[in-house]
């Protein structure tokens, strides 16, 4: 199997049509060698898995032993391990594609080089495949010309296999392929054909390598107009059949890209060993034609990977060959047999088709017999699988043998670490019996996962195991830095004579191969005993002891294993008399053939805690690594079988029945209110106690370990009793609604045990009629009744609760002036505020009260004149929820900004005295009735009446859903303020007259009542708020000018006439004054004479 792919993503021309610029390959030419190539590295980090038997740390890593060059000469691309039966060196084969050769003439760039590595003189060195030294060396068959070589780019080691049965009279053989030769033959009529060549040579190679070239027939290259042999590409994949004078070569190319498997056979017969270096050679050649075939179309590159067995009779060997295009572009994996002429295609038994399109189903094959039963199973890799949505995951099926003669898909599919990118099932390979359990074992290569790994998956005669046994990761080999590690894979050969196959795993892109051996396989086999073997109710002390060995093939004579002894996990009523604990560690040395015990003292408690439950023994072993021994020699525990030994000690009770080592139980169950008979309700809210009496009684044989369950529903809880010891479920330790309670243990015959538990009703609200408590016993043993364990009891609730309304206007009147002409000034606005006032009395909670409001807005005519805004709530603190239908809010200009970024549906929050917003959505919800002009309302000597019982009148409805009330008397104020529109008012003359009376209405009334409550109260409550709209009275006439002036004058002629006649009269005269002054000059004159 090979691929052409630069590290990453970049994919790289081949470099040979470049030096021969004139070529002209067909596109296909081009995209054969992409299939599978180029992917992005993803590093999925995987925990090692040390438990099974390939051994990294003793890894021999090698490197391109070639000369350096521009890029990688992909060394480790495909590689073979070889070892003679009779001879104790075994060697790595190891092919280089894009290596410079040094058995070639130095000016052909990179034809691709074979290497021979010995596995303990670290030796390698480069094999001589083609006796022809350079280019356009040609061969005659008969006088006639049959091929001229062209090896630049040929890809010399792209593909090899190894014989995998050796016969006595036979040398190990090994083919390596170069499917990128081009024969030259015609090329003066630019005829260049990638016909494709293999070498087969045996172990010791003393001469040359045999040539195969079946595709150089000149004849043939052509077939009804379509390429043929032409661009075949033999060699692609080539394997070595169970029959050592056969093998198997495939050719995607042959028959524009339908692709066909060349059989290749021995045609001489055997000779003694002396002679087999010449005689033998694979030159009977069968290459059908798939043109006819219904399988197969064009470029379905059938011969991608080819393989061998007996899968539907052991007695028949089948040929299986991938083609990964085929299927619609789902692939293909076919099973056949070759027909007698070439011409008739291959016999097709069966085909499997892949399941998701450009998966590449089919890309790689491998036979081995997973089951064990005597048929060959086939496993088929999917590299570019698309798994769990991440491409290039890679898939790996196995198709197993059947009854009905044919191969069946297996339950398990394999998918490696599932990270991107990996190309899990790139290369599949079957290594043989891993781990000496008589059944075969498989591995697959993930070279894009990180740097690359390799998965092992065990055979089992019990079906496909579920997942992996081993992985090897290229970061399991410190020190090397490997890269495209699992991109090729040996079959699994015995390199190191320890009974235990090894494999060679290929590192592409950082140019290395790796070898990695098996270590030997111990199956521990463990006893784990007691004395004595039964154990009484009264027992106190027994002995444990644990009896170990270990078995397999080609182990080292002593082992050291580290163990560790488990008493009873689960309820530790047996502990080591030693150190008063449960677990006790050990560290022994085993020896091949002969049984260790173990003795150790054990005290043990409280029996009579799950007597029915036996005492668990528990031992765990693992194997430890000894210093005074190779690595590669010591055993490895075999995965596929228990390390952990159980066993059980059962305890008698006294109470078999029949040997039977069960109890018969007879419990029942009784149970009751205290202080409340059926007939009597529990008031809610009240601060009476409930109590549960439960009472167990057993009429049979002892009860073990009995169990009371007590189940009630949220909002009821439970309270813990102090008299017994019961606990909550750690579930459901919240909301305390299970209580599990455990009894006297044991409930003897004809005795009882009782139980009292409090009810938590503090929770209870209106919203139930009835609550259940449901109670259930359970004991260890065979209870005869179980009908009678279980019991329920249902309590009556009552609730006493009332609502009242109250309500006021915070302005009862509203005063608006009147023009000079006695009409209303329609320019005015002024608001109101509603309150209602929602008291709920009683001592039961109330989980809600609905408060609706009704608020008259409109005229029928769509006439607004009343705006509402938010309300303002005040619950304890509580959000309410609040809707307006029939209108909208009205949003001030200070709330604008808040309201904004409030959802139309959102709960009026507290404010922080308790109150709250409001909804600002809502639909009109227009009255039915007969539509009538405004100003036909109700007016002259009457007041206008804005009320929702008036026809003409639309009103909006304010509901608010308040709640929860607690069980003590509450409160809730909703303010409503509202806001009149003078200007629709104005177009009644009514209103200047009498003015208006606007009314709102509420109704409040207990939402949450459950309809079977037996209720004592008020459910609802109604009340209406009044403000009269009161008109100012009008201002008088005004006077003409010329009567002020008139009257004036007047008034002044009649005050001076009054003044003139008081003046004649003497008015104005003064006597007491004239007096007084003639006494003061008689006074002064007096003096002066003095």
């Amino acid at each position: 199997m090979f691929f052409i792919a630069q590290h990453g993503v970049k994919i790289q021309e081949y470099d040979w049509f470049k030096t021969v610029p004139y070529l002209q390959p067909t596109p296909m030419a081009l995209r054969l060698p992409r299939v599978l190539v180029g992917a992005a590295v993803l590093l999925w980090s995987l925990p090692p898995r040390h438990c099974f038997n390939l051994e990294a740390r003793e890894a021999l890593v090698i490197p391109f032993p070639g000369q350096q060059q521009d890029r990688s000469p992909y060394f480790g691309i495909a590689l073979a391990l070889q070892k003679q039966r009779d001879d104790p060196a075994a060697r790595l084969i190891v092919g280089a594609p894009r290596a410079n050769s040094s058995t070639f003439e130095p000016g052909i760039k990179e034809p691709g080089a074979v290497f021979r590595c010995s596995l303990d003189g670290l030796k390698c060195d480069e094999l001589k495949m083609d006796p022809d030294y350079g280019n356009g060396n040609y061969r005659q068959t008969y006088g006639r010309k049959t091929y001229k070589n062209y090896k630049p780019g040929g890809w010399v080691g792209g593909a090899m296999d190894s014989q995998p049965i050796y016969q006595s009279d036979q040398q190990a053989s090994t083919a390596v392929c170069s499917p990128r030769w081009v024969n030259t033959l015609y090329s003066y009529y630019e005829s260049y054909q990638m016909n494709g060549i293999c070498y087969r040579f045996n172990q010791t190679l003393p001469t040359e390598p045999q040539k195969m070239m079946p595709l150089t027939v000149p004849g043939k290259q052509v077939y009804r107009s379509r390429y043929h042999y032409y661009h075949g590409q033999v060699g692609f994949s080539v394997h070595f059949t169970n029959n050592s004078d056969e093998m198997i070569l495939g050719a995607p190319g042959v028959t524009n890209w339908r692709g066909s498997v060349v059989r290749a056979r021995n045609s001489a017969p055997r000779f003694s060993r002396r002679r087999q270096n010449t005689a033998g050679s694979f030159s009977d050649y069968f290459v059908p034609n798939m043109y006819d075939s219904s399988s197969i179309e064009a470029f379905d590159l059938l011969g991608y990977a080819v393989t061998s067995g007996y899968y539907l009779d052991p007695r028949e060997l089948l040929y299986g060959a991938g083609a990964p295009k085929a299927g619609k572009g789902n692939g293909k994996a076919i099973i056949f047999s070759y027909p007698l002429q070439e011409s008739s295609g291959l016999l097709v038994r069966q085909e499997m088709v892949g399941s998701q399109m450009g998966s590449n189903f089919g890309a790689s094959l491998t036979t081995l017999d997973i089951n064990g039963d005597g048929l060959s199973d086939l496993v088929v890799g999917a590299p570019t699988y698309i798994h769990q949505g991440r491409p290039d995951v890679g898939r790996v099926v196995v198709f197993l043998s059947s009854k009905d003669g044919l191969l069946e898909q297996g339950t398990t599919a394999y998918h490696g670490s599932s990270s991107m990118g990996a190309r899990f099932g790139t290369t599949v390979a079957a290594i043989g019996d891993l781990n000496g359990d008589q059944y075969e074992d498989f591995v697959v290569g993930a070279p894009f996962e990180g740097n690359g790994a390799i998965y092992v998956i065990l055979g089992s005669g019990s079906g496909l195991p579920l997942t992996h046994s081993q992985r090897l990761g290229a970061e399991a080999f410190p020190g090397v830095a490997l890269r495209g590690f699992g991109m090729a894979l040996s079959r699994g050969v015995d390199v190191d004579d320890n009974a235990y196959p090894d494999v060679a795993i290929g590192s592409f892109l950082s140019g290395h191969a790796v070898v990695v051996k098996s270590r030997p396989i111990a199956r521990l086999i463990t006893t784990l005993t007691t004395n004595p073997s039964t154990l009484q109710l009264t027992t106190s002390n027994v002995v444990v002891s644990a009896c170990i060995h270990f078995t397999g093939t080609a182990t080292p004579r002593q082992i050291a294993i580290n163990g560790v002894i488990t008493l009873d996990p689960e309820f530790n009523r047996a502990l080591f008399s030693s150190d008063n604990n449960n677990i006790h560690n050990f560290t022994e040395i085993l020896t091949r053939g002969q049984e260790k015990c173990l003795p150790k003292p054990v005290s043990i408690r409280n029996l009579r805690m799950f007597p029915h439950e036996p005492i668990v023994l528990m031992v765990d072993l693992q194997l430890m690594e000894l210093t005074s021994q190779s690595l590669i020699e010591q055993a490895v525990a075999d995965p596929s079988t228990i390390q952990r030994v159980v066993s059980r000690v059962n305890i008698a009770t006294g109470c078999e029945v029949f040997r039977n080592k069960t109890c018969r139980t007879d419990m029942r169950l009784e149970a009751n209110f205290d202080k409340y008979k059926p007939q009597k309700k529990f008031l809610v809210g009240g601060g009476e106690k409930v109590k549960v009496k439960m009472s167990v009684f057993n009429t049979d044989e002892p009860a073990f370990l009995p169990i009371l369950l007590v189940d009630v529903d949220s909002p009821l809880a439970l309270f813990l009793p102090s008299s017994t010891v019961c606990s909550f479920p750690e579930a459901d330790n919240t909301q305390r609604t299970s209580l599990v309670c455990q009894l006297a243990n044991p409930i003897h015959k004809e005795n009882k045990d009782t139980v009292e538990v409090e009810l938590d009703t503090s929770q209870l609200t209106d919203s139930l009629s009835s609550v259940d408590v449901r109670m259930k016993v359970t004991a260890q043993g065979l209870e005869v009744s179980p009908q009678d364990t279980q019991h329920s009891l249902t309590l009556g609730l009552a609730a006493e609760a009332s609502v009242r309304l109250h309500g006021y206007s915070y302005e009862e009147e509203i005063r608006y002036r009147l023009d000079q002409h006695g009409n209303l000034d329609s320019n005015e606005t002024q608001s109101v505020q509603h309150s209602f006032s929602v008291v709920k009395e009683g001592s039961t909670p109330v989980r809600q009260v609905l408060l609706d409001i009704n608020i008259p807005v409109r005229f029928q005519n769509g006439q607004i004149f009343t705006s509402i805004f938010y309300p303002t709530v005040l619950f304890s603190g509580q959000p309410v929820q609040c809707q307006l239908q029939g209108a909208n809010f009205t949003i001030e200009d200070s709330d604008a900004e808040t309201m904004n970024s409030l959802d139309d549906d959102a709960p009026l929050p507290a404010s922080d005295d308790g109150g709250g917003g409001g909804d600002g959505s809502g639909q009109r919800n227009k009255r039915s009735a007969t539509l009538m002009e405004p100003e036909k309302l109700r007016m002259g000597d009457s007041a206008l009446d804005l009320t929702c019982s008036e026809a003409l009148v639309e009103c909006a409805q304010l509901t608010c859903r308040i709640g929860p009330w607690p069980g003590v008397s509450t409160v809730a104020e909703i303010a409503v303020k509202l806001s009149f529109n003078f200007t629709v008012l104005a177009k009644h003359k009514g209103i200047t007259n009498m003015g208006a009376f606007f009314r709102t209405s509420a109704t409040a009334s207990i939402h949450s009542l459950h309809s079977d409550l037996a209720f004592t109260g008020n459910r609802t409550a109604m009340g209406i708020i009044t403000t009269h709209l009161q008109p100012v009275s009008p201002m008088g006439s005004g006077i003409a000018w010329w009567i002020i002036l008139l009257a004036v004058l007047g008034g002044i002629l009649l005050l001076a006439l009054l003044a003139c006649g008081m003046y004649k009269a003497g008015f104005f005269r003064r006597k007491k004054l004239e007096e007084m002054k003639a006494i003061k000059q008689e006074d002064e004159l007096e003096n002066n004479s003095g």
